[in-house]
């Protein structure tokens, strides 16, 4: 065998590989774990601002992520910011001086509230008002690498909506926050 002919094969060989292994590789670096974790996350939650000032309550629903089909290494990578967390929604309703629930909770608050005032009864109009004057946020961090976070943000107050994305970046030993998307 040629030796023209045995790097060719070689070279074949180590190109499908790095074909096949480049996506996995990409994965694993995108989920490194960010410098000053706990920084970024009080910096996010820093950076969250009521776009309904009218609303007396923001009521956070739960992200779902992705339906698994996609494999592994194409499925975005998910920033926890604990705002699922009592301590996460402590410091977010602190920050925006507005009471902050979970939607589970949420719903459990409401069902109370309902037993009380319509001693048990359906009541259509005292659910509507209930709704009127809550914000309900949709809020989760997409790690695009070790050092860029993408915050999605999805606002919702009596059918009107707000997005808004920001993407944090950490350079010189701090995490910057830019806004890239508001609607």
């Amino acid at each position: 065998m040629s030796r023209g002919l045995l790097f060719r094969i070689v070279f074949i060989l180590l190109l499908a590989t790095g074909i096949w292994a480049y996506p996995a590789m990409v994965y694993h670096i995108k989920k490194l774990t960010p410098p000053h974790a706990e920084d970024l996350k009080h910096q996010i939650i820093r950076s969250i601002k009521n776009p309904f000032p009218q609303a007396d309550t923001m009521v956070l629903k739960g992200w779902i992520g992705d339906c698994g089909h996609t494999p592994v290494y194409e499925r975005p990578i998910f920033f926890d910011t604990e705002l699922d967390s009592a301590t996460g929604q402590t410091a977010l309703s602190y920050h925006l001086n507005l009471p902050v629930a979970d939607w589970l909770a949420d719903i459990k608050m409401e069902a109370n509230r309902r037993n009380k005032a319509c001693h048990g009864k359906f009541d259509s109009s005292y659910v509507d008002q209930y709704q009127k004057k809550k914000v309900y946020a949709d809020i989760w961090a997409e790690q695009l690498n070790s050092r860029k976070i993408m915050v999605h943000e999805y606002y919702d107050y009596n059918g009107l909506r707000k997005t808004i994305d920001k993407e944090f970046t950490y350079s010189g030993g701090k995490w910057k926050c830019q806004i890239t998307y508001s609607l």
